[in-house]
């Protein structure tokens, strides 16, 4: 049979039913549907040399992930016309000190208001540096959250709660292109050793590209993976694993 990139199918929905007794009882019969899910743990990439955070990609190689169809959009999906209206392409990487992460939109019309990432164009990326099983299984919770508004100019860029980010020494940019809107960050692996020691081998990373087509809206929130606070989480969704040493 021909081969498939896992990366490209979408979650089958699993209909289950399950009784069973408990202390002799009959327990009512309960049904539900979860999703079945193939996945995989992405390898994350060495960087011989420090990245420079300013939103230019010459620096990196090609960017190995190409977002065409989101897993999931919230809240209002009928609003995605397609690739052509917004899609993206990431790249993660590491060294001693900083994962770093870069974005490139494309995005036929770029809506900057000055406003929340999620109330105009703009991206969120949700990094989870626990051991497992929390991690795995986490909804939201001891992650970092990097939100990024870009603006017609440099100066007219919005990084949410820049105070916490100036603390843990998060660096990040947003800024317009021709094609859209590019984004770069260098995280302190620090967090994952302080939550996993020194030996650390995998993290969970979530990006969500906020799309606005008018100033009034409405949102159309592009997910790589499944919105870790939604039903539709899965465990494990995104995890990368640095190579032994």
């Amino acid at each position: 049979s021909e081969a498939r990139n896992i990366d490209a199918l979408s979650p089958l929905q699993l209909d289950w039913r399950a009784t069973y007794m408990q202390d002799e009882v009959q327990i009512p019969t309960i049904e539900g549907r979860s999703p079945f899910v193939v996945s995989r743990t992405y390898p994350l990439p060495r960087r011989e040399t420090p990245a420079i955070i300013d939103g230019d990609f010459s620096d990196w190689g090609p960017l190995a992930f190409n977002i065409r169809e989101p897993s999931e959009i919230d809240v209002d999906a009928s609003s995605w016309m397609g690739p052509a209206d917004c899609s993206w392409r990431f790249g993660v990487e590491i060294d001693d000190e900083y994962l770093y992460i870069a974005v490139d939109v494309t995005d036929e019309r770029q809506i900057y208001l000055g406003a929340v990432a999620w109330a105009q164009d703009g991206i969120e990326v949700r990094v989870d540096g626990r051991p497992d099983p929390a991690r795995s299984l986490g909804r939201d919770e001891h992650k970092v959250f990097v939100a990024i508004s870009p603006g017609q100019t440099l100066d007219d860029m919005i990084l949410g709660d820049r105070e916490t980010m100036d603390q843990m020494g998060v660096r990040a940019i947003g800024i317009p292109t021709p094609t859209g809107h590019a984004y770069e960050m260098a995280i302190p692996l620090s967090y994952v050793v302080e939550l996993q020691g020194p030996d650390w081998r995998q993290i969970r990373i979530n990006i969500a590209v906020d799309d606005f087509d008018e100033e009034t809206g409405p949102l159309a929130q592009l997910w790589w993976q499944p919105d870790w606070r939604d039903p539709t989480n899965y465990p494990a969704s995104g995890t990368f694993e640095r190579a032994a040493e």
